[in-house]
Parts: structure tokens; C-alpha cells; sequence
């Protein structure tokens, strides 16, 4: 586990909302670097620029909502 790696924040389109189901989840948002915990969820506009990362040797579970979605085509 590396937590010296630089992780790059990004904007996009839309808004998101993220909800950490198992695990610690470290999201980076407004030069900030918090640490989610099972149970804790952010919504946020996506023009912040941000990121998230697992920093810790578990496997972490999220559910992710965006909109709009990214993943679809056309």
C-alpha cells in the first residue's frame, strides 16, 4: 500500500452521491483527503474536482450514483 501516490482530482459533468457499504473509502474533495466509513455517504456537484482510493489492504465496497451516467454511449 503506497499512501505517499499522488491521486488526481478531476471535474466532470453532473453530480454524484456515494454510499461505502464495507471498508474504508479515502475521497479527496476540495483539497480535502476524508476517510468514509461503512455507513457514511457524500453527494457532491462532479465540477468539484475529486477522486477516491482505498489506502488500506480490505477490499472496499461502494455503491456509486452519478447522473448523468457516465458509462452510457451516444
Amino acid at each position: 500500500i503506497n499512501c505517499e501516490e499522488e491521486i488526481t482530482t478531476y471535474p466532470h459533468e453532473g453530480e454524484e452521491f456515494i454510499y461505502v457499504l464495507e471498508g474504508t473509502l479515502t475521497l479527496f474533495i476540495n483539497h480535502q483527503q476524508i476517510d468514509l466509513f461503512p455507513g457514511d455517504s457524500a453527494h457532491y456537484s462532479s465540477a468539484i474536482p475529486h477522486n477516491w482510493a482505498n489506502y488500506t489492504n480490505k477490499i472496499v465496497k461502494l455503491l456509486v450514483v452519478g447522473n448523468p451516467n457516465p458509462f452510457k454511449e451516444g
